[in-house]
């Protein structure tokens, strides 16, 4: 149970990682009001992590559909339309210094 617990909090870290951000701190936040009894660090807290939920919904619809945009299909020239290159040597050959 614990491994596959966290290799899901893993895995949801590395796909959405803004939204891992904005609950991690939504949670601290609540943690953080909750213990120290300031209701508007809690409220603001749940704020966060609802803006963070927002986001990930406001991502998850579907754009409108762009046409695709048609190329054109271009062919390679023939072989013989270029100069065939000479052979490079092998056997290099320094300036005596």
């Amino acid at each position: 149970m614990g491994f596959s617990w966290s290799r899901n909090l893993k895995l949801f870290y590395r796909q959405r990682p803004l939204m891992s951000i904005m609950v991690t701190a939504g949670v601290v936040d609540i943690l953080m009001g909750g213990w120290g009894e300031r209701p508007s660090l809690i409220i603001f807290g749940m704020g966060v992590i609802g803006v963070g939920i927002a986001v990930r919904g406001w991502h998850r619809q579907p754009s409108s559909p762009t046409p695709p945009i048609k190329s054109s299909q271009v062919y390679l020239p023939t072989t013989g339309s270029r100069p065939q290159l000479p052979p490079l040597s092998s056997k290099k050959t320094y300036p005596n210094t």
